[in-house]
């Protein structure tokens, strides 16, 4: 009889569970229902009231039965009407409210979509209610789904990391803002075409830009301590991440203006070295040009050097022996300088055989054994310059001035010159005609 009461009182309480669970459904539906109503109609204060309504009777985190849509339609309510509330004080209690039912469903649902969390990191930020936690769940989000996080959340991510930066000082921050910003650059170069993110893109590139220009990196000097720090970091990364730092860092010292950092030299070095062979030329080249802007004539010329002789079949062969030419004439290398001259083709033929021609011209007092011989150097000087101004070189006053300097009249008598007479130039092993 014991074990019948037992049973009954079993299935008494079974069965009373069914019913409320029965009741507990129908109750949830009419709330949402009637919650949604209101959403129709714009009426989100009453309808958030029916979603915590509908909270106390539906399982909010069953996602099969719908009823995930209680807490994204009561943040949502909850959302719109902070965003249109004027006064400050009604503003700041909405949005404490917002802020617990983020929370309560990340406390009540055992797994809570990354969407969610991205979302309720952009309303920390964007309520500027909790910038660290906000670029925390950002961050995450676009790491894990890069451009598909959409432009806005990109802008609010950089926003909450710099504010988080000025309210912790904690440097790396500061150090975040610096390696996203590219980062970020490239997953809004993939939504360019996006028909929704397209033409919001270049606003947003502008503004991220504008925090980390004016904001973080506001002088030279400052720009430098950052990225010597993080120089001296080298030992513990990865080639292929010293490659997008150098990339990066040579990008914000040429925005900023800064090349004429001693870091700047430093880090295009290590950046060159890097390089595969391929772009390694290229990179050798980079770095002479700079240091021939420098002055710095015996090093631009070493760097040069490389970049010829890295990739002896490079299209930009004349660029850099070119580059080199100017460096050697600088040097006072000009036999050098005038042999490599005139292997030069292309678009740098001209200014390359008008150093030919300034070299002949340079030497040409130590040029000859006689007065006569000294001063006909300045006739296989012009001759270079004629084909120099034939390959498109501007030459300028120089064929005047060098014509002044070619032997006179007497001098021509005295030793048996003519006008049309060939005599060869023992420096250079060439041929000129006398004038």
């Amino acid at each position: 009889m014991k074990f019948t009461s037992t049973l009954v009182f079993a299935f008494l309480i079974s069965f009373s569970s069914f019913v409320k669970a029965q009741q507990n459904e129908e109750e949830c539906k009419k709330y949402r229902s009637l919650a949604g109503e209101e959403i129709k109609m714009k009426n989100y204060k009453r309808a958030a009231e029916m979603y915590l309504k509908a909270l106390e009777f539906c399982d909010a985190c069953d996602k099969a039965a719908g009823n995930d849509i209680v807490f994204d339609n009561l943040k949502y309510s909850y959302e719109t009407m902070w965003k249109d509330e004027k006064d400050a004080a009604r503003q700041k209690q909405l949005a404490d409210t917002v802020v617990w039912v983020y929370e309560l469903r990340i406390k009540k649902c055992p797994e809570v979509s990354d969407d969610w969390n991205a979302s309720y990191g952009y309303f920390l930020g964007k309520a500027k209610i909790n910038y660290v936690k906000s670029a925390e769940l950002l961050g995450e989000y676009i790491n894990k789904v890069e451009e598909k996080a959409g432009a806005s959340n990109m802008y609010q991510y950089y926003v909450s990391v710099f504010y988080a930066f000025q309210q912790t000082k904690d440097v790396k921050y500061r150090d975040t803002l610096i390696t996203k910003y590219y980062q970020l650059n490239e997953y809004l170069d993939r939504l360019k075409d996006d028909p929704t993110w397209g033409k919001y893109v270049e606003t947003i590139r502008s503004g991220i830009e504008k925090i980390l220009m004016d904001k973080i990196l506001t002088d030279c000097d400052e720009i430098q301590n950052v990225l010597e720090m993080k120089v001296g970091q080298f030992a513990d990364m990865t080639k292929e991440a010293k490659v997008d730092f150098c990339e990066k860092a040579l990008d914000i010292l040429d925005k900023k203006e800064c090349v004429e950092k001693e870091v700047y030299s430093k880090i295009l070095k290590i950046y060159i070295e890097l390089l595969p062979d391929s772009l390694y030329s290229e990179g050798a080249y980079k770095y002479a040009k700079y240091k021939e802007a420098k002055n710095e004539y015996r090093e631009a010329s070493d760097y040069y050097e490389k970049a010829i002789l890295k990739n002896t079949n490079d299209a930009n062969q004349d660029k850099y022996k070119a580059g080199k030419v100017r460096c050697m004439f600088r040097l006072g290398n000009y036999k050098a300088c005038f042999s490599l001259a005139k292997s030069i083709g292309g678009e740098y033929r001209g200014e390359a055989l008008k150093y030919a021609a300034q070299c002949i011209a340079q030497t040409a007092n130590d040029c000859g054994v006689s007065t006569i011989d000294r001063k006909a150097n300045y006739y296989l000087a012009v001759d270079y310059l004629e084909k120099a101004a034939a390959a498109g070189a501007s030459i300028g006053g120089l064929k005047a001035s060098y014509e002044k300097n070619y032997p006179t009249q007497e001098e021509k008598f005295s030793n048996s010159w003519k006008t049309g007479d060939v005599k060869t130039m023992s420096c250079w092993g060439e041929s000129t005609t006398v004038r």
